[in-house]
């Protein structure tokens, strides 16, 4: 089969390939917000119950991170900051989870969220990177369910409207099938 052949073939079948888009829509929304879910549970929790209180940065420590790009590895240092602060008498120390290229002049005064029932729980508080990478990644995962279940609806209502004739659908073994093709084989048109 020629590549001419191959598009024109689908394109005829254009409508048919894309009824099932919702289907890897579906599949990526989920496991976007699984992932968001993953990443910013914590953060989430944070930022509606957390308290406010004021940490200072006392040190830092370094952290290698691999990435690879093709065939080269490379890695990146990142120093992550170690936050303590005061509650109850009690100092608490905790490490953030954002760290930056260089360290910086110490002690820095910074505004920290924690947990009052775990305080070791607790974050720097940073505002708009409180919601990063987490929060966009969830907004993406929705933005697919969202368009898979409009697309999954979109089926329903065209099998609906015409009679369960021109929609694909799954036989009981997986396999497509259109329900015009088994009237025909029942004598019914």
């Amino acid at each position: 089969m020629g590549q001419d052949e191959l598009i024109a073939g689908l394109l005829a079948r254009r409508a048919s390939i894309f009824s099932y888009l919702w289907i890897p829509q579906l599949l990526v929304g989920v496991f976007l917000l699984l992932m968001a879910d993953y990443m910013g549970r914590d953060h989430l929790h944070l930022i509606r119950e957390g308290v406010a209180t004021a940490g200072r940065v006392v040190d830092y420590e370094q952290e290698a991170f691999a990435s690879s790009s093709g065939a080269s590895r490379s890695t990146t240092n990142a120093f992550m900051p170690i936050v303590e602060f005061r509650l109850s008498g009690r100092v608490i120390r905790f490490k953030d989870w954002l760290g930056s290229s260089s360290t910086g002049s110490l002690p820095n005064s910074v505004t920290v969220l924690y947990d009052p029932a775990n305080p070791s729980l607790a974050m720097i508080d940073r505002k708009v990177m409180n919601w990063v990478p987490w929060a966009p990644t969830g907004g993406i995962g929705l933005l697919l369910l969202c368009s898979a279940i409009r697309g999954l609806i979109g089926v329903w209502n065209r099998t609906r409207a015409h009679g369960d004739q021109e929609a694909p659908i799954l036989s009981a073994h997986g396999s497509a099938s259109r329900s015009k093709e088994r009237s025909g084989a029942r004598g019914e048109r």
